[in-house]
């Protein structure tokens, strides 16, 4: 749709339906600006996934800039160079991935964990959503702490979900810049492209959830449906972002999975790990 007599255009405005928010220990190599845009791009495994987010607890970035010196002549300001960029994000599970983002410690054989509000650890963060057009939003900090992890008070029959939140400081790696961004357009002639399966380690005869983008225009465009290898029958396609599949026979440990359509092709690899 194209821009209307005012300069409106409702294609560009974002409207996101799923995404994932993954993080690795600081350091880890960014993407690069090449990975970034290129439509069918997956975190590699060294980026452990946060699991599911509420549905009001989406990524909210912001940027605060500092406050500007002024001088005695109008008009007139320099930035000091200290302003800030955050990150908050409503987290819904309790996996050993999550509680390690949000308590900077992995649980012992007991799965407990001895919690220090205080510990400073740094992590790299990346998020990525798709929106209803099929345009991904990318975002990737490396030097990032958790400043407030706020959980929900319990109520029956309720998510108890963490909103955490994360300053993004300057990093070295990056060019001293707060964090990456890109937006990637969409393919004129869309691939498949799979964002998550959930819940992670489902053994064999569990069902999934693939998320993501372009997942065949109905159950009968899905040509090709494997996971690990092993063939897969789609037992529920519910919408062009969602699929439910169930784990073939003989598959364990990590599990590549690909989805291929008549009107797309092949998908993107997505490093899944099952039971």
């Amino acid at each position: 749709m194209a821009a209307d007599a005012a300069g409106n255009d409702i294609s560009n405005v974002f409207i996101p339906i799923t995404g994932f928010l993954a993080f690795a220990p600081y350091g880890t190599a960014y993407p690069t600006h090449t990975d970034l845009g290129t439509y069918g791009y997956t975190p590699p495994a060294a980026w452990k996934r946060a699991g599911l987010i509420t549905v009001d607890g989406g990524f909210g970035w912001s940027e605060n800039r500092s406050t500007p010196i002024q001088f005695f002549q109008d008009a007139y300001q320099a930035s000091p160079g200290n302003g800030t960029a955050e990150l908050a994000v409503k987290l819904a599970e309790t996996s050993a991935s999550v509680r390690e983002l949000l308590r900077n410690l992995t649980a012992d054989a007991n799965g407990v964990i001895n919690v220090d509000v205080d510990a400073d650890v740094r992590w790299a963060l990346y998020t990525e959503e798709v929106d209803k057009a099929g345009r991904i939003r990318r975002r990737v900090g490396g030097n990032s702490w958790l400043t407030t992890n706020a959980a929900d008070r319990s109520a029956r029959g309720e998510v108890a979900a963490n909103e955490a939140t994360f300053a993004v400081k300057r990093d070295p790696n990056n060019n001293n810049k707060h964090f990456r961004e890109a937006i990637v357009e969409v393919d004129s002639t869309p691939a498949p492209y799979i964002t998550s399966v959930l819940p992670s380690g489902a053994a064999v005869g569990a069902d999934v959830a693939v998320q993501g983008a372009y997942l065949g225009t109905s159950g009968a465009d899905i040509s090709a449906f494997t996971i690990d290898g092993q063939a897969v029958t789609v037992k529920t396609w519910i919408s062009p972002s969602l699929v439910i599949a169930t784990i073939p026979a003989s598959v364990s440990g990590a599990a590549a999975v690909i989805l291929t359509t008549t009107s797309g092709g092949a998908s993107n690899t997505y490093a899944y790990t099952a039971a």
